[in-house]
């Protein structure tokens, strides 16, 4: 049996309503497998306790939470809230909590100390334990972010029940599953996946493999998210690992006669990281319209997927109806449009980049002649070379994503036209890659970049606070890999 200790019964205790504290007490210190260090209430209540103690068979108690990373994590209110004092809201005598309220408002700052899942199961069900003015207090996750992701992922879990401890933590991330899951397991499972929620998830082998993805895809500096009620699936995911992985071999196979080795990891991370890929659970992510977007792509940071970029087979567009894509092909595409906002940051005299990629596309590459295997080749339409087309228009800035994407993913026609589009945009993307090393900066000018997309989507570096951070550590940060890299660039 596992030891519980009295300070864990009493941040247990100081979550809850003074009637449930008394009854959780009790609860807990009749599994207790040493003796209290202060006396035992005495009267009716100690009566009871003991009387319940010998009625009751011998259980065990929640397991204790591990010890934390950190003991500590700043959070930041993002809205107007009530946050309750010392005690969860006590939704069975709602007059109770008048007098125990908080407001913070938004831009103020807590020390977080713990989480808890609190019943009944909802978008905001999960609430944190802070340190406000010198006292306990609770806040919602849905007026509460958590600043830092590897802190947050320290933070201590204080099981709501008892009884079963796994199963809240498995609910809060969209998992049923009766058994094959650890405690442990599940708080590996809570904190990293955390906002997320999953879907369809049917077996321990399935839970497994949607944690392996997840942890492989921030190794490439891209974290999932949803919004409008998108749950992740096991197939959803297998789709976005594959346009990553491949996009991610494509380009480091271009770092490799560049840096002298080749590392697709690092390659993913340099030319397309920190990069979030949201769920939507809408089918059209069109914020300005009717017209159908399956996605949506802020500035090059956040790409939401709607339901109707995951299905199955192959499609075409009307702009291009006799190329196919398929859902893969469409996440790499938007994930190719990364190249197109970002580089350059702006056009320097003597600079790798001498032109925006879509000016670029029209002017150098789209209809220029190209020496290849001792020929000229002469191209006299966009698609010429090309096998597949993912693109909503024949614009050029979506043009040159879709040739970025059948770079990465050798998506060319087995032929002389296709090998010369091939040896075209290897050309081009070498400069990318050479300018995105020597001058397009680190993290901090990725944090001002970020800043000035504010127009865009104000929320935006909000959501790439924990992102960035990623950048910063595993397997290193950002700006060493990009010194290193420019001291072996040929």
């Amino acid at each position: 049996m596992a030891d519980v200790t009295l300070t864990q019964v009493q941040a247990l205790a100081d979550q809850l309503t003074r009637e449930e504290r008394t009854s959780l007490i009790q609860h807990l210190q009749a599994g207790l497998t040493a003796a209290p260090s202060t006396p035992a209430s005495s009267g009716a209540a100690a009566g009871a306790a003991a009387e319940s103690r010998a009625a009751e068979p011998a259980r065990e108690p929640a397991a204790a939470p591990t010890a934390p990373r950190f003991t500590t994590v700043t959070g930041t209110v993002n809205a107007n809230t009530n946050i309750r004092d010392g005690h969860r809201y006590n939704s069975k005598n709602p007059s109770d909590n008048d007098t125990k309220v908080t407001t913070l408002k938004p831009g103020q700052q807590a020390l977080v100390t713990g989480y808890t899942i609190y019943p009944p199961a909802g978008q905001y069900e999960r609430r944190y334990r802070l340190e406000w003015d010198n006292k306990v207090v609770w806040g919602t996750a849905e007026t509460f972010d958590v600043d830092s992701l590897y802190g947050r992922r320290g933070l201590e879990f204080l099981p709501f029940s008892l009884e079963n401890p796994t199963a809240e933590l498995l609910r809060m991330i969209g998992v049923s599953l009766d058994s094959g899951v650890s405690l442990d397991r599940a708080k590996e499972a809570a904190a990293l996946l955390w906002d997320l929620q999953l879907s369809r998830i049917t077996s321990v082998e399935m839970f497994e493999e949607a944690l392996d993805i997840i942890q492989k895809l921030e190794k490439y500096g891209v974290l999932l998210g949803v919004e409008a009620d998108g749950k992740w699936s096991i197939g959803n995911l297998r789709t976005v690992f594959d346009a990553i992985e491949n996009t991610a071999k494509g380009t480091g196979a271009l770092f490799d006669p560049l840096f002298g080795f080749r590392d697709d990891t690092l390659a993913f991370r340099v030319m397309y990281g920190p990069l979030m890929i949201t769920r939507s659970g809408k089918d059209n992510v069109n914020p300005f319209g009717d017209a159908m977007w399956y996605a949506r792509n802020t500035a090059g940071y956040e790409i939401v997927f709607g339901n109707r970029a995951f299905f199955d087979g192959q499609q075409t567009t009307k702009s291009n109806p006799g190329l196919f894509y398929t859902s893969a092909d469409l996440i790499a595409h938007e994930v190719a449009h990364i190249i197109n906002w970002r580089y350059p940051r702006e056009i320097k005299p003597g600079s790798a980049l001498t032109q925006k990629p879509a000016d670029y596309y029209e002017t150098k590459i789209a209809f220029a002649s190209y020496q290849v295997e001792g020929q000229t080749v002469k191209f006299g339409a966009y698609n010429e070379g090309y096998a597949m087309a993912a693109r909503s228009s024949n614009g050029k800035h979506e043009t040159i994503t879709d040739a970025i994407a059948c770079l990465s993913l050798n998506r060319f026609t087995d032929d002389l036209k296709g090998r010369a589009r091939k040896a075209q945009m290897t050309d081009y993307m070498r400069q990318v890659i050479t300018y995105r090393v020597r001058e397009h900066g680190g993290v901090d000018h990725m944090v001002g970049d970020i800043a000035k997309k504010r127009s865009t989507d104000p929320k935006l570096p909000a959501k790439m606070q924990a992102i960035l951070e990623t950048m910063t550590t595993a397997p290193r940060h950002l700006d060493d890999e990009l010194h290193d890299l420019g001291t072996k660039l040929v």
